[in-house]
């Protein structure tokens, strides 16, 4: 990967890795902890760049809470106002079931991603 690969710290325990690959304009946002309130700082702070693809990976995500929703929905907005795209991958059951509940399912659509061979829930432009 190409280009910034930097670690912000939300709190002493909690991480974001980024990295940026500037062919692809692609930023990847990597939690290393549960996504709660206390990382919110971190996590503005970690997507407003420009990008034409934003990822969040959620692999080691097993909670989150009402404010980490609300931030999704600040990344979504974030990301549409510069015509971009936002991906989020490797969520747990847990954290599927959270999506389910509160219907972020229609908000994020899964989209099979046949290269990864993973579902990849992309943001909706318009929710049902």
């Amino acid at each position: 990967m190409y280009g910034l690969r930097i670690r912000l710290y939300g709190c002493a325990f909690m991480t974001i890795e980024i990295n940026y690959d500037k062919l692809t304009s692609t930023l990847t946002l990597q939690l290393q902890q549960d996504f709660d309130y206390k990382l919110a700082d971190a996590f503005k702070q970690a997507y407003e760049r420009k990008a034409q693809h934003y990822i969040l990976d959620m692999q080691v995500v097993s909670y989150l809470d009402s404010s980490a929703l609300g931030m999704l929905l600040s990344l979504r907005e974030y990301a549409f106002a510069q015509a971009a795209k936002v991906s989020i991958i490797n969520m747990n059951d847990v954290v599927l079931e959270i999506f389910r509940v509160l219907n972020f399912h229609k908000i994020f659509k899964p989209t099979y991603n046949k290269e990864y061979f993973r579902v990849v829930w992309v943001a909706a432009p318009e929710i049902e």
